[in-house]
């Protein structure tokens, strides 16, 4: 989500955001690619396995039957063992390590955009949160403490589909109270489209970044203009 500052703060709102916008970079028209979600689980902060480096895995390789003096080579071994260990502390932060996801993998994540896109529009409170727990139930989420005491959420079944969604689920339910849903925002930018929490006092904000704002205002500004210059063609002698 390329939308407000405080929102990026929030890693399960923008996450969803992201997963719900359908035009947002990497995201044309839905979800196609894995990669699609490996970058949603990048903006969830879910730690996910890297996918295969052939490069790395030489490196590495070269480092284990030559040691350190391989030169270049021991450099770039000692940088993958540097990724292994950032993600290592990761998984060890969040309580696992998502695998990369793959083909099979995108179906079920957008099940789980469309039923949480069905949560969030069902206008009945009552029937919004059954529909919230029961997703909750689906992906076998549950409530867990990390070693520092922090709360989270964390999925029975480490698959890719259950890592996003329990941070996905989560944050919807954030938005479940009416008063929340009712600032979400579909950026008002023809190129852009991307769904927003407008977070200010009067609830008027249109656009989702001031990348957007300045560009919808910037192409007002040319409009103006074409249509400046087509009457100004237009007032010649007859």
């Amino acid at each position: 989500m390329t939308a407000d500052s405080n929102s990026e703060q929030e890693p399960g709102l923008a996450a969803l955001f992201a997963l719900l916008s359908t035009s947002i970079p990497g995201i044309p028209e839905g979800l196609h690619y894995p990669r699609q979600l490996r970058r949603i689980a990048g903006v969830a902060g879910v730690p996910i396995e890297p996918e295969y480096d052939l490069d790395a895995y030489l490196a590495d390789l070269r480092k284990r039957l030559y040691g350190a003096d391989a030169g270049d080579a021991a450099g770039e071994g000692e940088s993958a063992d540097a990724e292994r260990e950032d993600e290592g502390a990761a998984a060890a932060q969040w309580g696992m390590l998502c695998p990369s996801p793959v083909e099979a993998d995108v179906e079920p994540v957008a099940d789980l955009r469309d039923g949480l896109a069905a949560a969030l529009a069902e206008p009945d409170g009552a029937r919004r949160a059954e529909m919230l727990n029961e997703m909750s139930r689906q992906y076998g989420l549950f409530p867990a403490v990390d070693d520092e005491g922090r709360p989270r959420v964390l999925p029975t079944r480490v698959d890719v589909v259950s890592c996003l969604a329990a941070v996905l689920v989560p944050a919807a339910m954030l938005l479940a109270p009416a008063e929340r849903r009712e600032r979400m925002r579909t950026c008002a930018d023809l190129e852009c489209g991307t769904l927003f929490l407008d977070r200010t006092h009067s609830a008027r904000r249109r656009y989702c970044s001031a990348k957007c704002t300045s560009r919808a205002s910037t192409r007002r500004h040319r409009e103006r203009r074409a249509g400046t210059a087509t009457e100004g063609r237009g007032l010649g002698p007859g």
